[in-house]
């Protein structure tokens, strides 16, 4: 019964975890979820309740048989001893012989099925672990692993198609775009048009379905996937805090060997030097309250935390996806001043939904359903009059 049991359990565990959740705190109040939640966390402990009451029914039931096989074994066992010794034919002395013997057998017997038992049950964990180990890698390590060229790198996405495993429908067809050396390359387009998507096979958090990415005219699956991370510093939409110190969060990268002076010259320059300094704690103050009581939870003010870990890793190539989102147009101007000093020489991509920052880019990749349908300047772009132009129209009316 143990996956009828894992799914219902991988299930209320997942809501208890919101349910204690700060970050959930809001939605809950707001919108009264707490009888919603609790309903359905019960549903699924009820059903884990059933699995485990039919698992003690079957232990009692197989515990109430045993008791009645021994006792039937055992008195016609006994009772026939008894009565070759009332016959006469057996004496005492034999009687006990055979009874310890018969007990000795009895327990050898029983600890051997036990083993059995144990075994077969052990082997099914096994069975689990094998099953897992020998599930294939959705992305497959390079046998004999390219060096990785140093930087600054150049891309190519080479006739590139890409669709979720199991689904026939091609979030990417044929993609052809080459991403220079330094370049500041700005990707634009409406939700769901494949910009993040084409960030995640860049840094080879996907690997393509067809075709080929090049990074200095190397297939990038050629290369060691680790150290092919560590090119990359990267700030996305969504910052998901570490639940320990400010410090810790920032330099992450370093493991144990953080460098605190860097990593103050870092939280200072992604706008939150003066909240540091304000905090009890300083740059020492948990960023949860899940592993300190007096920890912080820092909200929208995250999504610098993960800038600086990014200025802190300090790798050759730079992406921000949406990395100003949670952030007001005053932060925002300040973070693009320090990430245009820091990709200095770097190749960097940018993606975001606030056409401003195309500005600063060398070129813009606008994506539409998919597929590549304009490549240029910004000032190129809003002169041909097309997709990107009528974007940038739409919001500037807004300023103007």
């Amino acid at each position: 019964m143990r996956e009828e049991l894992a799914g219902n359990q991988r299930r209320s565990n997942y809501l208890y975890d919101i349910m204690y959740d700060f970050s959930y705190g809001k939605e809950i109040r707001l919108y009264d979820l707490s009888d919603w939640l609790g309903n359905r966390f019960s549903l699924y402990r009820d059903k884990i309740r059933g699995i485990k009451e039919k698992q003690k029914n079957f232990e009692m039931w197989s515990t109430w048989v045993d008791i009645f096989l021994s006792f039937l074994r055992e008195g016609i066992v006994y009772g026939y001893l008894a009565y070759l010794v009332f016959q006469d034919r057996m004496t005492i002395a034999d009687f006990t012989m055979y009874a310890a013997a018969i007990g000795g057998f009895r327990w050898a017997f029983e600890q051997a099925a036990g083993h059995l038992a144990d075994f077969h049950g052990l082997s099914m964990q096994i069975d689990d672990y094998r099953t897992f180990m020998d599930w294939p890698d959705a992305m497959e390590q390079a046998q004999n692993p390219v060096p990785i060229p140093p930087g600054p790198y150049e891309f190519r996405f080479r006739d590139v198609s890409w669709r979720y495993p199991g689904s026939s429908r091609y979030v990417f067809r044929h993609l052809n775009l080459e991403i220079a050396k330094g370049q500041r390359l700005a990707l634009v387009g409406s939700n769901g048009a494949g910009k993040s998507t084409f960030v995640k096979l860049l840094l080879r958090l996907y690997d393509v379905t067809e075709g080929e990415i090049l990074c200095n005219g190397i297939d990038i699956r050629r290369f060691d996937r680790k150290q092919y991370y560590d090119c990359f510093s990267a700030v996305f939409q969504e910052a998901l805090p570490l639940g320990f110190s400010a410090a810790d969060n920032v330099g992450v990268s370093d493991g144990e060997r953080i460098d605190r002076q860097r990593v103050d010259e870092c939280i200072q320059k992604a706008g939150l030097g003066d909240k540091m300094r304000a905090l009890k704690y300083g740059a020492d103050t948990c960023v949860l309250k899940a592993m300190d009581d007096e920890g912080i939870e820092f909200g929208g003010e995250m999504q610098k935390i993960a800038i600086a870990r990014a200025l802190y890793k300090d790798a050759a190539m730079v992406v921000l996806d949406e990395p100003t989102a949670a952030l007001d147009p005053y932060s925002e101007y300040q973070v693009f001043s320090q990430f245009e000093k820091m990709a200095q020489g770097k190749t960097t991509i940018y993606i975001s939904h606030r056409l401003s920052s195309c500005r600063f880019c060398d070129a813009v990749a606008v994506f539409d359903n998919g597929a590549l349908v304009e490549y240029g300047s910004h000032e190129q772009l809003v002169r041909a009059g097309k997709l990107y132009a009528r974007m940038w129209e739409a919001q500037a009316q807004y300023y103007q």
